[in-house]
């Protein structure tokens, strides 16, 4: 053999063995801000205190939202960069159809060229097409239909880190451990979350309010909250007038301490119509309650704050 065949050979597995070693480069692109939370946890939680992996570079990573959470998810239109984001990514994470509704279509076409790529393209190879994880489907997960906030439910939250965590490692099978780590501490943390708010919510235990849609329910559900009916319906749509009526029927027979607004589409304007002709002297207060995570940077945080935001109601 030749040198300078000699010396291209121990070219490539210098070359081989250096991109071994670089530190892989994990893609999840989610709709919203909770599932985008949810799937850090897994990816590269943000803890400065926890043992990191010997060469792995995090900063590498990325987990994105792709629905502003100042935005209503219900009726968002993809733009041009978001769906360049969602074709890159390794795995695309969303709600499904009863949620995301305008997303429909785009998610049903990815999961189907995933589905027909299975038995012609490994899963871990480069070229695989993004894994889809519809999170209203998955086993285990607790539904409370028409509602699909799910994430509220931090037992929801451990089922859907639970997929991501798996679908992850076969994506990239040497992070196995290094996912499955960050999936038991994401655990951990649920678990010392869920004894916090359940401190943090008893005052609230016979607390009046109304939301403004039915929003609540797997947040109530869990921590024994009695459900306070909504005052509308449909957030995808304007209310009618009969249910406008209904509402402030609704508001003096129960005489709420306040209103929960939970969307971010819910107008001012109809809610001083709401509360324009109410009987008597009675005005419940407005609060504000942020169930998309606008300004949090972790899935526990999302959560104690919503258990704050509803006990300000008794002040």
């Amino acid at each position: 053999m030749n040198k300078a065949l000699l010396l291209a050979c121990f070219a490539c597995l210098a070359s081989d063995a250096a991109g071994d070693a670089t530190p892989l480069e994990v893609r999840v692109a989610a709709t919203i801000k909770p599932l985008q939370l949810i799937a850090q946890a897994i990816v590269a939680p943000p803890d400065a205190g926890r043992e990191r992996d010997e060469g792995r570079d995090e900063t590498r990573d990325e987990v994105q939202a792709i629905i502003d959470p100042h935005l209503s998810p219900h009726h968002y239109n993809l733009s041009p960069s978001d769906r360049l984001a969602l074709e890159q990514a390794d795995l695309i994470l969303w709600i499904g159809g009863g949620f995301e509704a305008s997303l429909s279509d785009f998610m049903t076409r990815k999961a189907a060229a995933q589905a027909a790529s299975t038995e012609t393209v490994p899963e871990a190879a480069p070229q695989a097409p993004p894994q889809v994880i519809t999170a209203a489907t998955l086993p285990g997960i607790h539904l409370l239909p028409p509602d699909y906030h799910l994430w509220l439910d931090t037992r929801n939250a451990a089922t859907i880190a639970a997929a991501v965590a798996e679908a992850l490692s076969r994506r990239h099978p040497t992070q196995r451990e290094y996912f499955h780590r960050n999936l038991q501490s994401f655990r951990d943390a649920l678990t010392d979350l869920e004894q916090e708010v359940a401190r943090l919510l008893a005052p609230a235990a016979t607390l009046s309010y109304a939301p403004d849609y039915d929003s609540l329910r797997y947040f109530e559900n869990q921590h024994g909250l009695p459900h306070a009916p909504p005052l509308l319906r449909d957030p995808e749509r304007q209310p009618t007038i009969r249910e406008v009526q209904q509402a402030r029927a609704a508001l003096n027979r129960h005489q709420p301490t306040c209103i929960i607004i939970a969307e971010p589409d819910t107008s001012p304007r109809l809610l001083a119509t709401l509360l324009g002709n109410l009987l008597g002297t009675h005005r419940p207060r407005q609060a504000p309650i942020d169930l998309l995570g606008s300004n949090t940077e972790n899935y526990p945080t999302l959560i104690r704050n919503i258990a704050h935001q509803i006990t300000s109601c008794r002040k």
